[in-house]
């Protein structure tokens, strides 16, 4: 990697973090700068905008999950072991830094960018069709297996974005136990919501 890359990626790693935690609305690109120890200017060098940094950011996650679908696909089985491995793997993606899905799920609620511009349409319509694929919802309509991908995407991600939450109440020892439980009580979740 060269040094301009290892500097946009590291740009990317604060955006992501700071656009997980506080939206696009409440990051700005002082506050990016800032935890870089850069200028504003710097920063914009390298993107353009705030626009750009989000689509970017956005748009990496994005790819870095339709990956771990691809892998998941090309694993074979059935379409329920396929969409089990995606899922499962999902998770351990967030566990390894829970602001990336953290991102993508505020990206999905506020629609910021514009239809198709980060993948994420595109990623929601391959679990809807991967999820039609499935025995149990095979005959279900677009709606119906998108809110199966929904639980599943739910089941997967909401409780690693509410870490900071849950140290604060419970503290941080219990939370990491929490982590390894959510992350063995996922499979038999994910199964029930495709097999029934």
């Amino acid at each position: 990697m060269d040094i301009q890359s290892d500097t946009r990626e590291r740009f990317l790693i604060a955006a992501t973090r700071l656009f997980a935690a506080r939206g696009y609305y409440g990051a700005s690109i002082a506050n990016i700068a800032d935890e870089l120890e850069l200028s504003k200017q710097a920063l914009l060098h390298h993107f353009g905008s705030k626009d750009r940094i989000y689509l970017a950011a956005v748009s990496s996650l994005v790819a870095e999950v339709q990956a771990l679908l691809v892998a998941a696909t090309e694993q074979g089985g059935s379409a329920e072991e396929q969409l089990e491995a995606f899922w499962i793997s999902l998770c351990g993606y967030g566990l390894e830094d829970p602001d990336r899905l953290q991102l993508i799920i505020r990206e999905a609620m506020d629609c910021k960018l514009s239809q198709g511009d980060s993948g994420l349409q595109h990623l929601f319509e391959a679990l809807v069709v991967q999820t039609q694929a499935t025995r149990r919802w095979q005959d279900c309509s677009a709606a119906e297996a998108m809110t199966v991908v929904c639980q599943c995407l739910g089941a997967t991600q909401f409780f690693l974005s509410t870490e900071i939450c849950q140290m604060t109440v419970f503290g941080e020892t219990t939370y990491e136990a929490a982590r390894d439980v959510h992350y063995t009580s996922l499979p038999p979740l994910v199964s029930s919501l495709l097999y029934g």
